[in-house]
């Protein structure tokens, strides 16, 4: 008996046994599949390979935290806290930049969590929110939050490539995947999940997202896209070029992934793409060019299939007068 309590007690003080204390809420107030994604988990992979909570490629190596993530920079969600505690750190005035290169980061130093707010939960309990947007946090240091307080809103700053917002929980400064309750534990293994009964249900696992889809005149650039470039304009006669634009997250390598358009009568335009590795982000596109656009129904279809199986198809439909 003596020697189950060691044994015991060295996976405690190593994070591999649930550390169960409170619960968590959704920290975004969003409408989750339609207004904002989980983009990456933690890694639970201990070597150069990365696999998420559910044992998909939802993530990257050594990522140790969750990613909230908007459609674009244009949006205004709010960062709400996830649980109850007061707030022992923040910092905000740095600037929301998206970042493209590992240069880039390194300059951050030690600030690429950029605007951010730290809790502490009690009973060595911490919850951290990383990425907000410059000038938004409402809390200072010392403050006493409620489940729900507004903290701030999803920004880009720091280091993200993309506006999301980074929750990182621990315990005893031991990084715990939310979804698993754990450390360092093998995927699958999410019987001891920190979420609430109802955030359990609004963070079901998605392995793959369409975040943005729309009819332009024109083909963007990714940055583009995640300025909010998109779906500004309804398509008309005077548009000389039909476009359907689409983003989609956590694409896998040899995922086929196929868009299709179609005019009053017949298919315009098809785009079939295999990603030739993972991606965070995919961006595809199909279109043709017009004379003026005829008069008549349009509608795109985007299916991604995984190992022949369809994962997620999403359609849009326009019609010019």
């Amino acid at each position: 008996m003596i020697r189950f309590w060691i044994f015991s007690l060295w996976y405690i003080l190593a994070g591999f046994l649930p550390a169960q204390a409170f619960e968590l809420e959704q920290p975004l107030t969003c409408v989750f599949g339609k207004d904002c994604w989980i983009q990456q988990y933690a890694d639970h992979d201990p070597g150069p390979a990365a696999v998420d909570y559910t044992c998909g490629a939802a993530t990257y190596n050594a990522h140790d935290g969750t990613d909230f993530r908007v459609r674009d920079t244009t949006q205004s969600v709010y960062v709400i806290a996830a649980a109850a505690g007061k707030v022992v750190g923040m910092r905000d005035g740095m600037d929301d930049h998206l970042i493209n290169s590992a240069e880039e980061i390194a300059a951050l130093g030690n600030r690429e969590c950029g605007n951010g707010v730290v809790i502490d939960n009690g009973d060595g309990w911490q919850t951290q929110y990383c990425h907000m947007r410059k000038g938004s946090v409402t809390v200072k240091k010392g403050d006493v939050v409620e489940v729900g307080k507004q903290l701030g809103l999803v920004g880009f700053s720091g280091a993200a490539a993309f506006p999301h917002v980074h929750l990182s929980v621990r315990h005893n400064g031991v990084k715990i995947d939310p979804f698993t309750g754990q450390n360092g534990a093998d995927c699958h293994e999410a019987a001891n999940s920190m979420w609430s009964a109802k955030a359990k249900v609004a963070l079901s696992y998605h392995p793959s997202d369409i975040i943005s889809f729309s009819f332009d005149s024109q083909k963007f650039e990714l940055s583009e896209l995640l300025a909010g470039q998109q779906g500004r304009q309804e398509p008309n006669t005077q548009w000389n070029t039909l476009v359907a634009n689409a983003v989609v997250i956590n694409a896998q390598k040899l995922d086929e992934i196929t868009l299709v358009v179609s005019g009053p009568s017949s298919e315009i335009a098809r785009n079939i793409q295999k990603p030739d590795r993972n991606k965070a982000q995919f961006y595809i596109y199909a279109g043709k060019k017009f004379s003026g656009l005829p008069i008549g129904d349009y509608k795109a279809m985007l299916v991604i299939k995984r190992g022949g199986n369809i994962l997620v198809e999403k359609s849009i439909s326009k019609s010019v007068k």
